[in-house]
């Protein structure tokens, strides 16, 4: 393993390790994040909320990226509720309670771009056309970085990439993943013929975490943070 390698995975790890060490010492964590005051309270269009993922591919993608959050979507109004705009199957949008049910243990972790005020009107509606630009994609299980398939945090990082003009989230290669452990390599034998191309490009969705233009907004149960995540 490269040393950039083992170095990406260690400041996904540590960002995820100061995050819930900065929400344990600093506020409360509920054990229903749809309660109040709850989730609906803080979260605005435009935030991004993350969950561990209880799909077949999670702990691959936990052991790939060294962080235990291994899905994301992007929360917006819509119809008088908030929805998650996301890719799981094809992309689209799923409502806020479903989404947050669907996790494990209902732990979620939300961070708003821009700052704690977050951006401006005009940049999140261009951020959310953006997105919606992909609806109905197919979901790509092989992590290409290619618009004729998508997965979740390719689906985050080209909405804000192209709607605002920011790259949320940690654009690297698959070099710079741990494809050696166990879930890893069942992952990659199961999906593809031979290792996938070391240069192709790929963001996970706990990088999102270690990104210098995103605030935390929601805390998470410690336990469940922490779970997964490699000393």
């Amino acid at each position: 393993m490269s040393e950039r390698s083992s170095g990406v995975r260690g400041r996904w790890a540590c960002a995820s390790v100061a995050v819930v060490v900065g929400l344990v010492t600093a506020s409360t964590a509920w054990a229903d994040p749809l309660s109040a005051p709850g989730l609906r309270d803080v979260l605005r269009s435009g935030d991004l909320v993350l969950q561990q993922s209880t799909s077949h591919q999670a702990a691959a993608i936990a052991e790939a990226s060294g962080s235990p959050w291994t899905h994301v979507g992007i929360v917006f109004e819509r119809d008088g509720d908030l929805e998650v705009l996301e890719a799981i199957g094809p992309v689209q949008w799923t409502p806020l309670d479903a989404w947050v049910a669907r996790g494990v243990d209902d732990a979620v972790v939300a961070v708003r771009v821009g700052g704690a005020d977050g951006l401006d009107v005009a940049t999140v509606a261009a951020v959310r056309a953006a997105g919606e630009a992909m609806l109905g994609r197919r979901y790509d299980t092989v992590f290409e970085w290619s618009d004729d398939r998508v997965y979740c945090s390719e689906l985050t990082f080209k909405a804000f990439e192209r709607g605002a003009g920011l790259e949320v989230g940690a654009l690297v290669t698959f070099a710079d993943l741990a494809l050696d452990g166990p879930a890893a390599r069942a992952l990659i034998e199961a999906r593809l013929d031979a290792d996938p191309d070391g240069a192709e490009p790929i963001v996970t969705p706990g990088s999102v975490l270690d990104d210098a233009d995103v605030v935390v907004v929601w805390p998470v149960e410690p336990e469940v943070a922490n779970d997964g995540i490699d000393d």
